[in-house]
């Protein structure tokens, strides 16, 4: 924009509160890394975090243009020097917070999660085609939430029932991951490892007597990963103090916790497994792990779609997933005892059930 030069008019002050968006071809910032962000991009990733947008100081000036129905302004003469260098350090300070949580995760692992949503198809239920889901992303710890079509989040097991897939000679399946989070926190630790079963390796290991309940077991482990106090874990599970303790230092908790706060004080954030920014620290191992499986969950989904394209996926609940599968790759299908992604690499055990049958 040229900005043009008069001796006849006088300056003043416009003060106008609005919120802010830069565009592409205003300011384009290199990250120095494989990828160049530009302001499209910035405001993608703040839209993740519910933050307003960035405007640009010469869209601010055609807003002001508009309000005043003017044409060909001198825009020095509505903008003091001193109001055009705090917008600009405005932009400045948006730009740096926003760069702050900018991670690879936005251009590598979020890239291909979102991936996975657009492959879904609509799927039949009581004779009509439901729409397809539209997830959205930016819970704190990327817990999916859906805000149109058809919401199979709150939809009950016994309604999954009711659903039928729309291509012949196929079968509607539910895969569901076993135990998601404690799973991919125990391959982090690298304590377990094609185990069929969480709780029966955290017996093993503790010598936890066989009396106490699977049920009990795994309340105990996911309440401490939840953040639970030994007092509120013993109430919830029965187990006695020592072995909740020693679950929790089996588990790493103090140490672990440690790590993140510290990352959180000096950085205003904790990146998950995948390098997605957590920017609450309310419950910080819980956060880490429910936003870690979150992704694994989406990756490995989206992996096993691409090793299998003959699969068609309807819909994802959390760490489950709806797919139409050939009758004659049932059996390929459920050979598959686990799911991985190439991230972490880790194999988390599967359960695989038909929904419904149409032959």
């Amino acid at each position: 924009m040229t900005i043009q030069q008069s001796p006849y008019l006088q300056s003043f002050n416009i003060i106008i509160n609005k919120e802010y968006n830069l565009s592409e071809r205003d300011i384009v910032l290199d990250l120095n890394k494989k990828h160049t962000l530009n302001i499209h991009k910035i405001n993608a990733i703040r839209s993740v975090y519910k933050k307003q947008n960035i405007q640009s100081l010469s869209e601010y000036f055609e807003l002001i243009l508009e309000q005043l129905n003017l044409s060909n302004p001198i825009w020095q003469y509505f903008l003091s020097k001193k109001q055009r260098e705090n917008y600009t350090n405005y932009i400045k300070t948006e730009i740096a917070d926003t760069l702050l949580i900018t991670t690879d995760y936005f251009f590598e692992s979020f890239v291909d999660r979102l991936k996975l949503f657009r492959c879904l198809k609509p799927i039949n239920y009581n004779n009509e085609l439901l729409d397809v889901p539209v997830y959205n992303h930016d819970s704190v710890t990327g817990r999916l939430t859906i805000t149109h079509g058809h919401n199979f989040l709150t939809m009950k097991k016994d309604k999954r029932q009711d659903l039928v897939t729309p291509y012949e000679n196929h079968t509607l399946l539910e895969i569901d991951f076993s135990s998601c989070e404690p799973y991919f926190y125990l391959s982090f630790l690298e304590k377990i490892s094609n185990e069929t079963d969480v709780y029966s390796l955290v017996r093993k290991d503790l010598n936890i007597s066989d009396s106490i309940e699977r049920s009990k077991l795994k309340r105990s482990v996911i309440s401490i990963l939840y953040g639970a106090a030994n007092k509120t874990v013993k109430r919830l599970s029965g187990l006695s103090i020592d072995e909740i303790k020693a679950i929790r230092r089996y588990l790493q908790i103090t140490e672990f916790e440690a790590n993140l706060r510290k990352e959180f004080d000096d950085a205003g954030f904790i990146k998950n497994f995948y390098g997605r920014p957590v920017l609450s620290d309310a419950n910080l191992v819980n956060y880490w792990v429910q936003s870690s499986a979150v992704d694994f969950c989406c990756l490995a989904f989206y992996q096993m779609l691409k090793d299998n394209d003959f699969l068609k996926a309807h819909a994802v609940i959390h760490d489950a997933i709806i797919v139409s599968c050939p009758n004659e790759k049932i059996k390929d299908i459920n050979n598959l005892k686990f799911l991985r992604e190439e991230v972490s690499n880790f194999n988390v055990p599967i359960k695989i059930k038909p929904l419904k049958e149409d032959n």
